[in-house]
């Protein structure tokens, strides 16, 4: 596995492509860490607004996908909805770290 197969990105904008970066695989695995830490909720996520901030995502080399917004991590690992609360948004603000100097804008989730 290469250093840059995973992919991180930001929901922003409407009519305009979101931002999306590679992430390397050890950064990465470091999200995937605070995942793993979060305990599993059933409660529905909440719908992002239908302009603005709509949340990040995570893919990994298989294609696999996290999405994080207000709180909520879901993922339908192993082909159902599997969603984590994160209510200090560490997964999220993580991934908003990773991205490249002014590819997000900063403070976007406080």
């Amino acid at each position: 596995m290469t250093d840059a197969t995973w992919v991180a990105g930001a929901s922003l904008f409407s009519g305009r492509p979101d931002p999306v970066w590679a992430m390397g695989d050890a950064a990465a695995r470091e999200i995937i860490r605070v995942w793993e830490t979060l305990p599993v909720v059933t409660t529905p996520a909440v719908l992002p607004p239908a302009l603005g901030y709509k949340g990040v995502f995570l893919r990994d080399p298989d294609g696999h996908e996290w999405r994080a917004f207000h709180g909520i991590v879901e993922t339908d690992l192993h082909g159902a909805r599997n969603a984590r609360a994160d209510e200090q948004r560490r997964f999220e603000k993580a991934i908003l770290a990773s991205a490249p100097p002014d590819r997000v804008p900063k403070n976007l989730i406080g």
